[in-house]
């Protein structure tokens, strides 16, 4: 059951970040260096990968994604005091990457557009029950090689 569904969006250039400057987080955020690592294989996808047209994803289009998800990470960590969960990083709509991260309390998709004119959109759920059945994606390369 869901409690709290919320829809935002930011500014692109927010989450942009230089291309090849990966971030160095610290050990204790090594689960999101782990899954930045096995998103790589996204870049792999070649247009067309779902059989609907959908183009190849771009290494600008993951430097965004990698870039959020390590700013974000650091930051909570930093000003909160936050380990996060190691999201699952996989292949979106118009060549973008959603990036969702599932505790059991609440879920929360980012999209990463490959469009940098547009903005970031991220969803959020808060869930009822802390029983509900985990986020699962089926098939590599688009997301069973990428979970968190």
């Amino acid at each position: 059951m869901v409690v709290n569904s919320r829809l935002h969006t930011h500014d692109a250039d927010r989450i942009a970040h230089s291309p090849g400057d990966v971030m160095s987080l610290p050990a204790e955020l090594s689960p999101i260096s782990m899954a930045i690592e096995r998103s790589r294989c996204i870049l792999d996808l070649l247009d067309d990968w779902d059989d609907e047209g959908a183009p190849a994803i771009s290494k600008a289009t993951w430097d965004r994604a990698i870039g959020w998800l390590s700013a974000n990470a650091l930051s909570l960590r930093t000003e909160h005091r936050v380990v996060v969960v190691a999201p699952l990083m996989s292949a979106g709509p118009d060549g973008s990457i959603d990036v969702h991260r599932k505790d059991d309390r609440r879920q929360l998709l980012v999209n990463v557009p490959a469009d940098t004119t547009q903005p970031v959109g991220f969803s959020e759920t808060t869930v009822a029950t802390p029983s509900s059945k985990a986020f699962s994606m089926s098939r590599c390369p688009t997301s069973g090689c990428l979970s968190g």
